[in-house]
Formats: structure tokens, sequence, C-alpha cells
């Protein structure tokens, strides 16, 4: 069976990518540490007019729903009128609710962050690649050549964004349970408890399940710089921006 080891475990923490086309002018940079850089990118992804316009049913909606409901009714012995319809169809003229206007205040921002300067430790890269081998051999796992690849391409991620205590040592490879794909020896940090302590106190509410232990597992070893991108994101102004700033540091992994 294939499978990629001790590599970035960034998805168990459950990254949603939130960048999208700005649509509007609210664009903001944030330095998150200077070299080597995070740097936090928070633009605006929907205005207020298009959140209201997205939440508004249109009436072909509504009179399509209608429709559907009559023949529904028609096929199971019921109702085939769809007169009855002519409510939502055909409505009577009205004049016009006023058109949205507002185009500079925004309803959802967007968060993308961006590294710069991060260079390879020197010999990480080769200590990833060779955990994972001795890990294959021992587990008796079957390595394909894109799974070679992909942990070339993981390994090289690895030893830009860690240092070598990032990368397990003998004693954790033997501890590696194989059938479950899990360390199971000690390698966290209290990472993940800083950064929720911190964005409880900035928005009232707990970090979302899983974080917390994944961040004190995945920062482990990690560059200081990247840690203290994290922690920038727990203090920003409000709790859509929070998570929506760690998503972004979250997607620098991936």
């Amino acid at each position: 069976m294939s499978r990629l080891l001790f590599s970035l475990s960034i998805a168990a923490l459950g990254v949603v990518s939130v960048f999208g086309s700005a649509a509007c002018s609210t664009h903001t940079i944030i330095q998150a540490t200077p070299q080597p850089a995070v740097t936090f990118e928070k633009t605006c992804a929907k205005t207020a007019c298009e959140a209201q316009s997205a939440a508004s049913p249109s009436a072909t909606s509504y009179c399509s729903d209608c429709i559907n409901a009559i023949e529904d009714s028609c096929i199971n012995g019921g109702s085939c009128d769809t007169s009855q319809c002519d409510f939502a169809c055909d409505p009577p003229s009205s004049p016009s609710p006023p058109a949205c206007t507002e185009t500079t205040t925004c309803a959802e921002y967007a968060w993308v962050a961006h590294t710069t300067g991060f260079t390879a430790t020197p010999g990480t890269e080769q200590l990833c690649i060779d955990a994972n081998a001795e890990l294959a051999t021992r587990c008796q796992f079957e390595v394909s050549d894109e799974d070679t690849a992909n942990t070339e391409a993981s390994c090289a991620r690895t030893a830009r964004f860690y240092t070598e205590e990032g990368v397990p040592d003998s004693g954790c490879l033997d501890a590696f349970d194989c059938k479950t794909g899990r360390p199971n020896c000690e390698r966290t940090s209290t990472n993940g408890d800083h950064f929720c302590a911190a964005r409880e106190a900035s928005c009232g509410s707990p970090c979302r399940d899983g974080i917390r232990e994944g961040l004190n597992h995945v920062t482990f070893g990690m560059k200081p710089a990247l840690i203290a991108a994290a922690q920038i994101c727990a203090t920003q102004s409000s709790c859509q921006d929070v998570d929506a700033c760690l998503d972004a540091w979250l997607n620098i992994f991936q």
C-alpha cells in the first residue's frame, strides 16, 4: 500500500481555501515577520450588495419551485393544475425595490499568505527522505515511483519550513505504528495552546475541533518565523479574520 510518511501533516487540520477573486477595493497587506518573511494579503471577496443579492431568492426560483411541486403532485395522483403557480410565475406588477448601490462595505474577506526567504535547512531534506525509506522498509510498504517523487517534494518543503528537529529521530521511527500509520512517540509543542488561548481572548470562542492538538503537533520543529506568523492570525480583530488568516497560513504548506 502506497503512502507518504512523515510529510507535512497539515491536511489533518481541515484546511479550507478562503482566497477568491477580489470584488471590491479593500486590500490590506500585513507583514507578519521580517526575513524570512510571511506576509498576509487580505482582500474583499464579497461586497454587502453581493451578499444581499446572493441571500435573496429570485422570482424565477419561486416559479420553478412551484411548478416542480405541482408536477410531483400530478405524478403521485394529486393536482396537475399549474395555474396555481400564477402568483409566483406571473405576479402582479409592483414597484421594483431600489437597486443596491453600496460598493464600499465588505461583507466577506479573503486571505492568502506569501512566504519569502525560507531556505532549506542543511541536511533536513535528506534526513526526511531517509526516514521515509527506513519506515517503508520496516513496515513493508510498497513504494511506487510516484510515491518516491511525492516524498521528495514533501521533504523539500519540510527542509524549507522545519529545522532538523522536525524530522523524527530513530526512537520515534522505532515507535511508528505500521497499521495505523501514526507515530507513537511524543512529538508535540505548546504552540497550539498559545494560539488557541490568544484566539479565545480575541473572539470569546474556542478553537475549532482538532486545531489545538493539530497545531501542537505540526509546529514541532517548525521555524520560528512561521510560528510567529500563526500567532499574528490569533490577534486579528474579528473571529472571521482569525480563522481566515489561519486557513491562509495552513495553505502555505500545501
